[in-house]
């Protein structure tokens, strides 16, 4: 085992059970700090450290002396004898610690050295005197205590559970005795249950969850806060401050903001749900292109672990301060009141080592019967393996004097997405260099975000960088073989171009991935109708037909084709249809232009054929072409004025008549 795992080893066992060799070896490893000081050789200067041990103020529920080893980690071994010494010892913290110690010694030989070790437990006395003065471990240093800090041990040392207190000018009317009842009954045996005829007050005291006081029955602070019916009355600030902000700092805007208020279970219930709405579940292909996997931006379990830690163990006590549930783009901070205790520490959370302290344990005992928390010390632990499992980065915890804040960062993917989206937002307001950092920024965070490598070609591909849009939009392939879309982008582009082949290509590449995408099949069709393929061209604008029956562009560019290949009368079959599920007036226009040429050519009544003309100009006034092929079908009756004026406004427009304007006549 590497020193490095050793060390870890120890680290996660050194408070749970009995002194090793290893876990000795490991401390001089890792060198002096908050919990083990190094001595060379014995004297009664140790005592300062051993009730700064006992002491105890940052929390750590035991110190260790090393008799026998220098401050860098050298083994000396002992100068006196062990029996000697351990009496020696023993008198110091019997005759100078106020109240006496009553440390645990022990010889170890590491390296065939004898050292002897002092182990010092967090005292349920403190504060503890070595002559007279209190003194605390902060770091690797023993330090005199100050007033506020002496203060703050005796205040731990006399710990009561707040939330055991009764609530003044609270009475069992206060608490809603219907949901104690689904309580009782879903927590107790049929048996019990049937058996229950207590009246609310008494059945309450039986529960534990008040008691009398001058006469009046009063409940809890945990029975108002699970059972109250108006919990805020009593405690202003325990519901949650809930807000979702636009952005990734406490400056940017807020999205939304509520106050969460209620019985715990509703708020954590509550908090669950806003954290739901703004969250994203989605799913993405694994790399072989053939699984999809589910994932979520923050997995559900682990959310609610969070929230329900922060509603069990908050300081219920501090009238002043309320939990904070802040939701940014790519986080999720939840802050409450009050610092750890019970010698707890953010290493223990972070290092998941099962040691637990419960501020609120009726709270606690309550959530837990009623399937709101798991049993106590499970719930990190559990939040770790739900991120885990999700692909999600671990929990981060951070303490001060107090509060608690726990960090849920979103998934890998999601926090790529929001940039990416933002790109696309930018790249909408012609923001091109921004668009593509967060497009850079997005693929940062997740190299094989094909979505983002297509975007970023088509931006490429705007600005006129061919053969950097054509490189990513190949990267992009090659991490989602099978986008179809980036397939049609990319062929739009080659098409662009003039790259008619290779645009044919992509086109049909995509239809082939995608067979029933009908803008797609569209797209190759009208490649190939201007390719020359006619043939090809008509099977497809069919296909694309069956696929979207309902859009009309497809029966448009169907009947265009059938204009071009002179069958008019298919032509006017496909038009009329298109025309029915036309539902904008500007493919309205095109539709009866084309079909105003289908019905000159089947010479139709001339009222029938200009009506279509005339209701495409009115549609859309500045279609060029329909302008000039109106002034050709006037010219034809020998309207030659009015042709005129047609061809001129055609020509305005932008009308490049493919031969000579014809000068004949309409019999």
């Amino acid at each position: 085992m590497s020193m490095r795992k050793s060390y870890r080893l120890a680290c996660s066992t050194l408070f749970c059970m009995s002194l090793q060799t290893d876990d000795i070896k490991a401390m001089i490893t890792r060198g002096e700090d908050s919990s083990v000081e190094f001595k060379a050789s014995f004297s009664e200067e140790i005592v300062k450290t051993l009730t700064a041990f006992a002491n105890g103020y940052n929390g750590i529920p035991k110190g260790f002396i090393l008799i026998g080893v220098d401050n860098v980690g050298n083994i000396l071994g002992l100068k006196d004898k062990p029996d000697s010494l351990q009496k020696r010892i023993s008198d110091l913290c019997r005759g100078t610690c106020v109240p006496p110690l009553a440390p645990k010694i022990s010889v170890h030989t590491v390296d065939s050295i004898q050292i002897l070790v002092i182990e010092v437990e967090r005292s349920t006395s403190r504060p503890h005197r070595a002559g007279g003065i209190c003194y605390i471990r902060v770091g690797s240093t023993t330090r005199k205590a100050t007033s506020d800090e002496e203060l703050k041990l005796r205040e731990d040392s006399m710990f009561r559970a707040f939330d055991s207190c009764l609530v003044p000018n609270a009475t069992v009317d206060d608490i809603e005795i219907n949901k104690v009842l689904e309580y009782y009954k879903a927590t107790r045996s049929e048996e019990v249950v049937s058996q229950e005829n207590r009246t609310p007050a008494v059945l309450l005291e039986a529960l534990g969850l008040a008691r009398q006081e001058a006469g009046t029955v009063r409940p809890t602070v945990a029975a108002i806060l699970v059972f109250g019916k108006s919990p805020q009355q009593f405690f202003p600030l325990s519901g949650v401050n809930a807000i979702r902000f636009r952005g990734t700092s406490l400056a940017d805007s807020q999205l939304d903001r509520r106050e969460i208020k209620g019985t715990l279970d509703r708020i954590i219930d509550d908090c669950v749900g806003f954290i739901q709405k703004f969250s994203t579940v989605g799913s993405f292909i694994t790399a072989d292109s053939i699984r999809r996997v589910d994932l979520t931006e923050y997995p559900g379990l682990a959310v609610r672990e969070a929230i329900s830690n922060a509603a069990t163990h908050r300081e219920y006590s501090d009238p002043g301060s309320q939990i904070d549930l802040y939701m940014f783009d790519d986080r999720i901070e939840i802050k409450n009141p009050g610092a750890l205790g019970g010698g707890l520490t953010v290493a223990d959370l972070q290092n998941q080592t099962g040691k637990r302290w419960l501020r609120n344990p009726q709270v606690a005992g309550l959530l837990l019967e009623l399937r709101y928390i798991e049993k106590a010390g499970t719930g990190i632990p559990r939040m770790f393996r739900a991120l885990r499992e999700n692909g999600s980065p671990d929990p981060q915890f951070s303490v001060d004097t107090n509060s608690v804040k726990v960090v849920l960062r979103a998934h890998p993917d999601y926090s790529a997405r929001r940039k990416f989206e933002e790109g696309l937002l930018a790249k909408g307001r012609g923001e091109i260099e921004t668009a593509r950092a967060l497009f850079k920024e997005a693929l940062s965070i997740r190299p094989d975000y094909a979505e983002a490598l297509s975007a970023w070609a088509a931006l490429e591909g705007e600005v006129g960088s061919l053969e950097e849009a054509r490189g990513l939009y190949k990267q992009s392939l090659e991490k989602d073989p099978r986008d179809s879309i980036a397939y049609l982008n990319w062929a739009v582009l080659e098409d662009r171009h003039g790259n008619h082949i290779e645009a044919r290509r992509l086109y049909q590449k995509g239809a082939e991935i995608e067979p029933n995408n009908a803008v797609l099949v569209h797209s190759w069709a009208t490649m190939e109708r201007r390719l020359g393929n006619s043939a090809k061209a008509r099977e497809l604008y069919k296909r694309a037909t069956q696929l979207a029956p309902e859009q009309s562009i497809n029966w448009q560019a169907w009947g265009q084709l059938e204009n071009k290949c002179r069958n008019y009368e298919e032509a006017e079959r496909l038009l009329e249809i298109g025309l029915k599920c036309a539902t904008d007036n500007y493919t309205k226009a095109w539709i009866h232009s084309d079909l105003a040429f289908a019905l000159d050519h089947l010479r139709r009544p001339v009222s029938e054929v200009e009506k279509h003309y005339r209701i495409s100009l009115q549609l859309n006034p500045n279609s060029a072409q329909t302008n000039y092929l109106y002034s050709e079908f006037l010219g034809k009756l020998g309207r030659i004025k009015e042709s005129d004026e047609y061809a001129r406004r055609g020509l305005t427009l932008g009308w490049i008549p493919r031969r000579p304007r014809p000068r004949y006549y309409r019999r």
